[in-house]
């Protein structure tokens, strides 16, 4: 797996769960920055110079404020094309029209494993 030096952005109102990814991420040699709200994102995408982005975003998709579709189409009109994995209880119907190889969809429960398969995809 090559995600050593990688930046990640993730998104996750449970702290329980952004932890347990988090120092999974970091075992691997991924750099998390971690927001535990949409509305901080949402800020960061709209304030950030495109050398802030990170290689990948990682959104739970159930959050208040922005969900995570919404961060998603954000981060699109940013002109940003890095991979956004949407973490997602259920398989909201927005998500189903979304056609844009970049964007992963991951159903809960995600193991950390299958988050670092997907995102070494990318590298």
């Amino acid at each position: 797996m090559d995600v050593e030096g990688k930046r990640v952005i993730f998104v996750e109102d449970d702290e329980v769960l952004l932890d347990l990814f988090k120092a999974f991420l970091e075992r691997k040699g991924v750099d998390v920055t971690h927001y535990s709200s949409s509305k901080e994102t949402y800020d960061f995408v709209l304030n950030a110079s495109p050398e802030d982005f990170p290689n990948f975003f990682i959104f739970d998709y159930s959050m208040p404020y922005v969900n995570g579709y919404d961060l998603y189409s954000l981060v699109r009109q940013s002109s940003n094309e890095c991979p956004i994995f949407m973490i997602s209880g259920y398989h909201p119907e927005k998500l189903s029209g979304v056609d844009d190889p970049r964007m992963v969809i991951l159903s809960k429960p995600v193991h950390p494993k299958q988050l670092l398969i997907e995102m070494d995809k990318f590298t």
